[in-house]
Parts: C-alpha cells; structure tokens; sequence
C-alpha cells in the first residue's frame, strides 16, 4: 500500500525532487508502466518538465553567488568524508578496514560524484546517502572511524544549502509566480492520481511478484521526502506552501 503525503506541504524544490525520483522509479518498471498508469505518468512528467524550468528562472537572482559558495561547501564536506572513508578502505588494521569497507558500498551506491549533479538531483541523493548513514551499523562505523563530526558537517552544509535554495525559490518574479499557480496544482493532483492508481492496482495484484518493488521504492520516497519536510517545518524555515485549486481525495494526509 503507498504511504500518505501531503503534497501542500512541500516546497516547489521538494515536489520537484518528489516527482523526479518516481518518475525515474515508475519508467524502470517495465510492467507497471502501462495502461492507466503509463497514461496518468505521462500527464506528471509533462507537468514536471513545465514547472521545473520556472523553478530553476527563480534561482538566477543576486543571491545566485550565495548559492554557489554554499554549494561549494557541501561539495567540499561531501568529499571530505568519501576520501576519508576510501583512505580508512586502504588501512591494515582489520577491523578499521572492514568499517571503512561498509560505509564505501553506501557512498559507491548512492553517487560517488555526486557533487557534481545540478543542485536539485545532489540534494536528493545526498538526502538518500543520509538515509543509509543514519543506519545503526553505518553510524558504528563512523563512529568507529572517527569521522561522525565529519559526517555531521556534511549534514550541517546540506541544510544551510537547502535554506538558501528554498530563499531563492521562494524569490519568484510576478509571471513566474501566475504560471506556477496554474502548473502545479495540474502536477499535484495527477501525482495524487498516479499514486491512488498504483495503490488501487496493487491490492488486486500479486504484492509479492511485479508491485513488491515499485511499492517499496515508492514508499521510501515518500517516507525521506516527508522526514526532510518535516525537518525544514520544525526549523522554522521557509513557508509551507498551499496549492491551488480542489485535490483529489486519494492519498493526502490531514
């Protein structure tokens, strides 16, 4: 069953990365991308494809050498903590080795250049590389390392990134601000649609066959992208912003 979200909540950054990373879920699923959903799907990426190049003209305002230098500083901190891990791989003590070996399959599995992705896509797989690192073996690791406060900079420059990005977006000329009026309450009520209909679909399929996996990569999407919004809302940072228009009841939460 597909977790509930509520889209209303979400920055246009947020939404953005949402919509990116499902999309990319939902295409590689060959047997799921049809009929109706393959329908549905193409409706969100048409939407996605109009509202991401607003986004992106907001961000090109004086601020953007602010953005940059920050930028530079999760890049920074993010290659700290890799080299670090991948000089620790190279160690002869055993046990520091063996660490140092788990926490290299994370950072092989979630981007090893990373840094080097346009701002939106290396939020969003810094974001998941967090996800794994927060596990209790990747922190003993860590830990073990003694690269924690190294791991809690990185953390640390991610957010004070994600609070000058979502300044920025949220600076947003007056046409710019009309077209995203009519975009994106099109884009949030046919990703309700698409997650209502896969929701519906999977409970008379075979979970355990072709729906198992698109669930559960659906669904922990949905869980990081809700802890990162309800991480920005407790810091009191940026504005929850309210969609436009009716929403179709399927999956929004209260």
């Amino acid at each position: 069953m597909v977790k509930k979200i509520s889209l209303s909540k979400l920055t246009h950054n947020e939404l953005i990365t949402l919509c990116s990373r499902i999309l990319i879920a939902i295409e590689a699923s060959v047997k799921i991308n049809t009929g109706i959903v393959a329908t549905i799907l193409a409706l969100v990426k048409q939407g996605y494809e109009k509202f991401v190049p607003i986004i992106n003209r907001s961000l090109k305002t004086v601020h953007a050498e602010i953005l940059k230098a920050k930028d530079k500083i999760r890049d920074d901190a993010f290659r700290a903590l890799r080299d670090a891990v991948l000089a620790n791989s190279r160690r002869l003590n055993d046990a520091s080795r063996l660490h140092a070996k788990l926490l290299l399959e994370i950072f092989i599995r979630n981007g090893w250049d990373l840094y080097a992705d346009n701002y939106q896509d290396e939020s969003a797989e810094l974001n998941h590389l967090f996800t794994e690192l927060d596990r209790k073996d990747a922190q003993e690791a860590l830990t073990s390392l003694g690269l924690i406060d190294w791991y809690l900079e990185l953390k640390a420059a991610q957010i004070d990134f994600e609070d000058a990005f979502q300044s920025k977006a949220n600076d947003t000329g007056k046409e710019d601000f009309v077209a995203i009026g009519k975009i994106r309450p099109d884009l949030v009520n046919n990703l309700y649609d698409l997650l209502e209909r896969i929701n519906s679909d999977s409970k008379y399929a075979n979970v355990n066959g072709d729906y198992k996996e698109i669930l559960n990569t659906i669904n922990n999407i949905i869980s990081e992208t809700a802890t990162l919004a309800k991480s920005r809302i407790t810091r009191g940072t940026g504005e929850e912003v309210q969609t436009v228009g009716t929403i179709n009841s399927g999956l929004p939460t209260k």
